[in-house]
């Protein structure tokens, strides 16, 4: 009977011990085989904390870190998306933005954590940043072939911007040149529409075009005869109402455009015939409101050139007194149709050439959010210059300078961060992707985790919005 007493009270096996788990052993020993270069070992130790307290995120660092030493990249990511992927959920992007750039320095062709980190930018409202990364992960797609998803990236560019100009009509070119019309179409509006807002009207002009090259649009047309009107371009005016009516017979906008580019071009009998004529055809309660105010204002018009005889003030004089009055009951829309010779006019003599658009020129209506976005990246890269991880800075100046070449504080953010490089023993250039390699030096087994710190810290010190110099 003591012998089976005894055979009941054994000792606790390896299950119970583990309810019973040390962390801080655990840690201990983690660190030590950390210092005597046994990664592995450390590795599991440290999955042991991480399993037991998945909030210890500083130990969950470790793990990853003590992963990607033994040189297996691919549970080093695993463990950095999960890490990415707990910041998130507890409401700090900033952190996890960092976590996937360490990402992507073990694996940088991961272009779905890169469109993360850009949504991620989004959200803490560093549109530049989301930009600057769209832009460049739309670039990689459209060199892959893969232009949907190329496509996909500036659409959400242009969402972040849209007041961007500049970027809606690189968009709308390429577009066009996919034989993308409808797209192309919709984007060339929306930068005509910003264009024509702000009162630029000579690219207006060129925009406009553009967009009639690939589809008729009635308020377009209108609206750039009007300007042309405004620059006294009256027979690229005509050239304009004249498609505007061949599209739209009767459109009253167009006739009363008409009327009024026959007065600038001296042709005053044919632009009392269109007025008359429009406000003849929009008598009676049953025309619409606007009709009936586009035929007054072009009898006011022919009445305000000083040339009418007797017989013709006193027939526009009636009909204005009779629209003015029918005015306020008008209904409903109806058509009129008015036919004027143009042949006489020369109207078909005009050519507007309607090219490519050379983007280049309207990249100033984006200068200062591209001097925004400039600024954001050199203080960036301070930042990294700062805690010595001289290859993310330098990699960040390296592609502002790519894109614009002489911007001078970055030419000598450049030259500081490779004279720093040279003096800590690192190579001024930028290496190419890095191949994981196993650590050769267990004196400075924290390295990897302490520049993650670093960024860490140092991109949750970045501003949200950089205040421009000056």
């Amino acid at each position: 009977m003591r012998s089976a007493t005894l055979a009941g009270t054994r000792p606790p096996q390896l299950s119970d011990r583990r309810v019973a788990f040390n962390r801080k052993k655990a840690l201990a020993a983690a660190a030590r085989y950390t210092k005597l270069g046994q990664d592995a070992r450390a590795a599991r130790e440290l999955a042991e904390v991480v399993e037991h307290d998945p909030d210890d995120i500083r130990s969950w660092l470790l793990l990853a870190a003590a992963v990607e030493r033994t040189g297996d990249t691919a549970g080093a990511v695993t463990e950095y998306l999960k890490i990415a992927s707990s910041f998130i959920a507890k409401g700090e992007p900033r952190k996890a933005i960092a976590v996937y750039d360490r990402v992507l320095t073990l694996e940088p062709a991961r272009l779905e954590i890169q469109q993360r980190a850009a949504e991620l930018y989004a959200e803490i409202g560093r549109a530049d940043a989301a930009i600057t990364t769209l832009e460049h992960l739309a670039n990689t797609y459209f060199q892959a072939g893969e232009n949907p998803r190329g496509f996909a990236c500036l659409e959400r560019v242009v969402e972040l911007d849209p007041d961007a100009v500049g970027r809606r009509l690189r968009l709308a070119e390429l577009y066009s040149r996919e034989q993308l019309r409808d797209k192309a179409v919709e984007h060339f509006r929306a930068a005509a529409d910003r264009l024509l807002y702000i009162r630029r009207l000579d690219e207006y002009v060129r925009v406009a075009e553009r967009l009639l090259y690939h589809q008729d649009d009635l308020p377009v047309m209108r609206t750039l005869a009007r300007t042309y009107l405004e620059n006294n371009e009256a027979r690229r005016a005509l050239v304009k109402v004249n498609a505007l009516l061949r599209a739209a017979p009767n459109d009253p906008g167009g006739l009363e455009l008409l009327a009024e580019t026959f007065l600038a071009l001296g042709k005053h009998e044919k632009a009392v015939l269109v007025a008359t004529e429009l406000g003849r055809s929009q008598r009676g309660a049953n025309k619409p409101a606007d009709a009936k105010r586009a035929a007054l204002r072009a009898l006011r018009a022919v009445l305000q050139s000083g040339r009418c005889d007797d017989a013709t003030r006193r027939n526009v004089d009636q009909q204005l007194s009779a629209l003015d009055e029918e005015l306020r009951a008008a209904m409903s829309a109806d058509e009129v149709s008015v036919v004027v010779e143009l042949d006489d006019v020369g109207a078909e003599e005009i050519e507007i050439d309607v090219e490519e658009l050379e983007l280049e020129d309207f990249e100033e209506l984006d200068a200062s959010a591209d001097a925004a976005e400039n600024q954001r990246v050199v203080d960036e890269a301070r930042v990294y210059t700062e805690y010595k991880m001289y290859q993310h800075a330098l990699r960040h100046i390296e592609g502002l300078l790519r894109r614009a070449p002489r911007h001078a504080e970055a030419l000598a953010l450049r030259t500081e961060i490779k004279d720093r490089m040279r003096s800590a023993g690192e190579s001024p250039t930028l290496p190419p992707p890095p191949k994981p390699t196993v650590s050769k030096q267990p004196d400075k087994p924290m390295d990897s985790i302490a520049r993650l710190d670093a960024m860490l810290s140092g991109l949750n010190r970045l501003p949200t919005k950089t205040k421009p110099k000056g």
